[in-house]
């Protein structure tokens, strides 16, 4: 017969599920989905300042080969919206269209962008001057 519930139980309880919740979240945070807020009107045509966007972490990850067939794992790929930290300060987090890919060469001649010596035709992209896009532009 199981003994009747005591504060103590009911506490305990509490916590336990209080305490998986909190693990969950934060592997679920760390390692698979993490939400963003848009901070800039950078990729304004694209994503608005204050969007939220909810970022797949593991589909660009480093992994293990037997992996592959588990979870969708891919290689970046020109066009793709990506959410990096930026070097320079990694409290912040830079949301960017990848224009090109590892092994490219990318020159900017005046406006126009050139990947391995052609004229970039990405229909995202957009000149703006800094001011237009305000002062935290990135």
């Amino acid at each position: 017969m199981n003994a009747p519930f005591t504060p103590t139980h009911r506490l305990r309880d509490v916590v336990e599920v209080v305490l998986v919740a909190v693990l969950l979240a934060l592997y679920v945070r760390t390692f698979l989905l993490q939400a963003f807020v848009v901070p800039t009107p950078s990729m304004e045509d694209t994503v608005l300042v204050g969007d939220h966007l909810l970022v797949n972490k593991f589909i660009f990850a480093p992994h293990a080969r037997w992996a592959e067939r588990l979870l969708p794992y891919r290689p970046v790929r020109r066009g793709d919206v990506i959410v990096f930290r930026f070097p320079p300060d990694p409290r912040s987090d830079f949301i960017k269209r990848a224009v090109a890919l590892p092994g490219d060469t990318i020159e900017i001649e005046g406006r126009t962008v050139r990947i391995n010596g052609a004229p970039e035709r990405e229909p995202h992209a957009r000149f703006r001057r800094r001011e237009i896009c305000g002062r935290g532009a990135r």
